[in-house]
């Protein structure tokens, strides 16, 4: 791909006697005889709600259109008032055509009185994802309700979806307007991620509909249409087809577990703190193992600063950091205010000699973001991107909203048991044992997987304090990216106010061995810091500011700076079903993937753990929880485990 995809102009209007309308479609988003009558009789009837996810803990619906989000908004009040109390309702809905959150606003103000939408009116609008290419997850109602849209064409989302549905919407524009999406393709692809004996429900009884549908494996009825519609279809998967082969047999992911019990997650940084939480969402209880205990892990380094690596060009890299950093922003915001630092808002200087000017003009043309998310500014004299939304975080603040427990263990050793694993600490042995862990221990996540080709490397970093008047007047007070960073003026613990400076990195092969990356060094200070006044020299006379306090700590690096997140593969299987890919065998041949059962890993987040971790642990969590998934299929094999192996494979065979 070589440049960011553009979403068409949904080319809205809202007509005085018909409502919300498409200009582009010439039609309706809702029937002029009543939206929420329309919902009831069509789609919720039809696909035999509330009776249908009742006693149920976890219920997933497609949507074709999502366009207003009516359906969904009913669904999900309908929903609250019938489900059990801790169930999870997952909605997916594809849109090629999204509003803007201004339009969407605008358009819902119309059906505020529609009985119980008043409030997520108010949740959805508030929380609408930027019109940008790709999956975006919302967590709503406390995490009872998990929307995922679809931003994109229907036939190439669909294909990008992994995951299966009880239920299916069809309610794209009308087949004779907007015939993309009703074609045998689709119809295949919704086959294809419909659980067996799953429903689907449709306002339309066009006979080519009808007939695409039967072909690929759904019994259709015919009911009396709503309002002027003669007929309707609704349906069930009676005979599901054949799973579409993947292209890509060494990343298909493993069954889903029917119950997949406790989890333990080692770890105690953002990453695990992130896995707790989106599991707890799920109903999915977790404990976390951390060396350091209740009061270490995350909190070490008192500032953690959001700002995306963005290239011009939309490669896998760029779509992952562009997708995280939409979603960091949404999940920090969501956790409250006090997670952030004041000022808001976080930029970054221009390298010497990379980014330039017309470079900066360039990406923000191609991402066509709006300027509350990145416009561009100068710094010190020097261009510089801006990202007025983002900022700096308080890692202990997020710690205590999230409100993890963390058990004290050194874990040193996974025991592969019956159906499960056995964890056990060096000094106290046994300490959990349990079907499903997941290691996110930083840069001893390698050792402890015992898995060198990971790729994992350790690297060392340190950050200083400094005083706040110990730089001159008119740096800006929000935090600053420069090779390095500076955080804007924070509070320390101890009463203490003043600004953080960083930071080096260091590979550190051996953290166990050599404990050395725990001393702050002074010289690694001066290089950052003297780093940090060449690059404002030229606004300011400035000497390198001299070191109050500081901290260190490891980042866990990979090779591709990408993050690791999913299923732990089985080596030795790999080695066996794939080691002659370099033969350049078809991958018709290839048998699915073999795994560790039970055992998931999320490292490898580098520099950018705060920014990786809300996205990387949902991806996680609906793993376990058999969810649909809330990223492409093309950025979950960009950082799954296996992919250090397959192209070793490529390479030259067998690592």
């Amino acid at each position: 791909m070589t440049g960011w995809p553009r979403l068409p102009s949904p080319d809205f209007d809202i007509d005085p006697d018909s409502g919300p309308r498409s200009i582009l479609f010439n039609d309706g988003y809702a029937s002029p005889a009543g939206a929420a009558a329309e919902t009831e009789t069509v789609f919720l009837d039809g696909i035999g709600a509330p009776s249908a996810w009742r006693d149920r803990p976890t219920f997933a619906i497609g949507e074709t259109g999502f366009g207003l989000g009516l359906n969904f908004l009913m669904t999900w009040a309908l929903w609250r008032r019938t489900a059990m109390p801790d169930a999870c309702l997952h909605y997916v809905s594809v849109e090629g055509y999204p509003l803007d959150q201004h339009s969407l606003t605008r358009a819902l103000q119309l059906y505020r009185d529609i009985p119980g939408l008043a409030s997520l009116i108010d949740e959805i609008c508030d929380r609408f994802p930027l019109r940008h290419a790709g999956f975006h997850r919302l967590s709503l109602d406390g995490g009872r309700v998990q929307l995922t849209l679809l931003f994109g064409p229907v036939e190439h989302s669909l294909s990008q979806l992994s995951g299966k549905m009880d239920a299916w919407y069809l309610d794209g524009f009308a087949p004779a307007r907007n015939p993309d999406m009703w074609t045998a393709p689709v119809f295949r692809a919704i086959a294809c991620r419909t659980k067996p004996g799953g429903r689907f429900a449709t306002y339309t009884a066009a006979g080519h509909v009808r007939r695409g549908l039967e072909d690929v494996g759904f019994s259709v009825e015919k009911h009396p249409g709503f309002a002027h519609k003669r007929e309707r279809l609704t349906g069930t998967l009676a005979t599901p087809p054949d799973d579409e082969k993947a292209q890509t047999p060494w990343f298909s992911l493993p069954p889903t577990p029917a119950d997949p019990g406790e989890v333990a997650i080692i770890g105690g940084g953002i990453a695990a703190q992130c896995c707790w939480h989106a599991l707890k969402a799920r109903g999915i209880e977790a404990t976390l193992f951390d060396r350091a205990g209740p009061a270490g892990g995350m909190g070490a380094n008192p500032v953690a600063m959001i700002a995306p690596k963005l290239p011009v060009n939309a490669s896998l890299p760029g779509r992952l950091n562009a997708l995280t950093f939409l979603k960091a922003l949404a999940f920090y915001d969501g956790l409250g205010p006090t997670v952030w630092y004041d000022p808001r808002g976080a930029m970054q200087a221009a390298a010497e000699g990379v980014d330039s000017d017309d470079r900066q003009a360039r990406l923000i043309d191609a991402l066509d973001w709006p300027k509350d998310l990145i416009t561009v500014t100068e710094v010190a004299g020097r261009s510089a991107l801006s990202y007025p939304a983002s900022g700096c975080l308080d890692p202990q603040a997020v710690r205590n909203v999230i409100g993890a427990p963390v058990e004290s263990a050194d874990i040193n050793a996974l025991i592969p048991i019956d159906g499960g694993w056995r964890l056990m600490d060096g000094d106290c042995g046994e300490v959990w044992s349990g079907r499903r862990v997941i290691v996110a221990a930083g840069g001893w996540t390698g050792r402890l997987l015992q898995a060198p080709w990971l790729e994992i490397r350790p690297s060392r970093g340190q950050v200083s304090w400094i005083k706040g008047d110990a730089l001159p007047a008119g740096i800006p007070e929000q935090g600053i990216g420069f090779g390095g960073y500076l955080s804007p003026n924070i509070t320390l613990r101890d009463g203490r106010r003043g600004r953080v400076l960083g930071s080096s990195f260091d590979a550190w092969p051996d953290p166990d061995g050599d404990t050395g990356w725990q001393v702050w060094s002074h010289d690694d200070h001066q290089r950052y810091a003297a780093e940090f006044a060449q690059v404002f020299s030229q606004a300011f006379d400035l000497s390198p500011p001299p070191a109050e306090a500081g901290w260190t700590g490891l980042r866990a690096m990979t090779g591709d700076r990408l993050p690791i997140a999913g299923p732990m593969p089985d080596a030795e299987a790999y080695g066996s079903d794939y080691g002659d890919l370099h033969h350049g065998r078809h991958w018709v041949d290839y048998p699915p993937a073999r795994y560790r059962d039970g055992l998931y890993v999320l490292s490898g987040l580098g520099a950018r753990g705060y920014q990786f971790s809300p996205l990387m642990a949902e991806l996680l969590a609906d793993m376990l929880a058999g969810m649909p998934l809330p990223l492409e299929k093309d950025l979950i094999e960009a950082v799954h485990p296996a992919r250090f192996l397959i192209r070793e494979m490529k390479r030259a065979g067998t690592p």
